[in-house]
């Protein structure tokens, strides 16, 4: 009996930390300044002009009629799809030091964020990294439950490099 009451605490836990980490679409800003969804004119009021707005790549979609009419809009790292005047966000590269962050329940997600700050933010997670050669990448779900997306972060030599919001093809 005893055994049977420690393994249902020990599933509690599990499942408490598990639903703990998750990373929200609607907590998470780029810069403080910019929700993951807004409308293009928001974004020109607080940055004026997008790098590049480009077509995507093959690779990038799933090849659907709907999201070849989409483009990619590009701002010092920041990739977001716009589709008729919306904005979503796509991901932040910090490969290239260019002062952008995403915040994230006061956590500031940037090139000095390293391995080991997200060890001790998300185990579970962290505990099932994938090593593809000098690259770990972690995966958290979202925390909308209805969504079909997951978050990927990829850390080389310790430091964070990419956030992805990564949707599968179905």
């Amino acid at each position: 009996m005893k055994l049977h009451y420690y393994l249902v605490l020990l599933f509690t836990l599990l499942m408490q930390a598990q639903e703990k980490e998750t990373f929200s679409w609607d907590a998470a800003t780029v810069n403080g300044k910019l929700n993951l969804t807004l409308p293009k004119r928001e974004f020109d009021a607080v940055y004026k002009k997008a790098d590049s707005i480009v077509a995507p790549r093959p690779a990038e979609t799933c090849g659907t009629e709907e999201e070849l009419q989409a483009k990619f809009l590009h701002y010092k790292g920041v990739k977001f799809e716009l589709d008729n005047g919306m904005l979503n966000f796509r991901s932040i590269d910090f490969r290239k030091k260019k002062g952008m962050y995403m915040l994230y329940k006061g956590t500031k997600f940037n090139e000095n964020y390293t391995l080991d700050a997200f060890t001790s933010q998300f185990p579970i997670a962290a505990a099932a990294l994938v090593n593809k050669s000098d690259t770990h990448v972690a995966t958290l779900k979202p925390d909308e439950a209805e969504s079909s997306f997951e978050w990927k972060f990829y850390f080389s030599k310790g430091k964070l490099q990419i956030i992805e919001c990564r949707f599968p093809c179905d």
